[in-house]
């Protein structure tokens, strides 16, 4: 059991300075509260398996900050006909824009909230989601797409995609 033991520590040993340094950013865009409910159980899931976790809004997001990210998890909500909700849009234009960085460094999940009454289903999430790739990330987890009655899948999506970022 001792060599069994040895042998194990090695890995963690040699990954101790890349986990602590690593901050996993949870960004939520949400309208009427329900992305940023969803964030905050979220953060606290990871705070309670140990991750370093920077939830906030994304509408105070600062986009220049998105080229140093190494973890991102975005929960948002869609707006309307397939719109971000408000405190999205400056984030989305800055996505689709010029501007945006190439992100190769990113490792990457979206969870989308929607009502699937609407033709343009969760298509903010889905925007957010195809761009990141399209601009080098890897997306860590499969994005969700969640209707009106998320609550179940929302946790049992971070469950999953919280252990693929630890």
């Amino acid at each position: 059991a001792a060599s069994q033991l040895a042998g194990q520590g090695v890995g963690p040993v040699a990954q101790a300075p890349v986990a602590e340094a690593a901050t996993l950013t949870i960004l939520y865009a949400s309208q009427t509260g329900n992305a940023k409910g969803v964030a905050s159980k979220m953060k606290a899931a990871a705070e309670s398996q140990g991750v370093a976790v920077s939830l906030q809004d994304i509408a105070s997001y600062k986009t220049n900050a998105l080229a140093k990210e190494k973890y991102l998890i975005i929960v948002t909500s869609t707006y309307g006909e397939g719109e971000p909700p408000e405190a999205a849009v400056s984030f989305h234009k800055f996505l689709f824009g010029k501007k945006a960085p190439q992100l190769p460094q990113l490792r990457y999940a979206v969870l989308g909230l929607g009502d699937s009454s609407y033709d343009l289903f969760c298509q903010t999430a889905v925007d957010f989601d195809t761009k990141l790739a399209a601009l080098g990330a890897e997306r860590l987890h499969p994005a969700a797409l969640l209707d009106v009655d998320y609550a179940t899948p929302a946790s049992e999506w971070q469950q999953q995609a919280l252990a693929k970022f630890e």
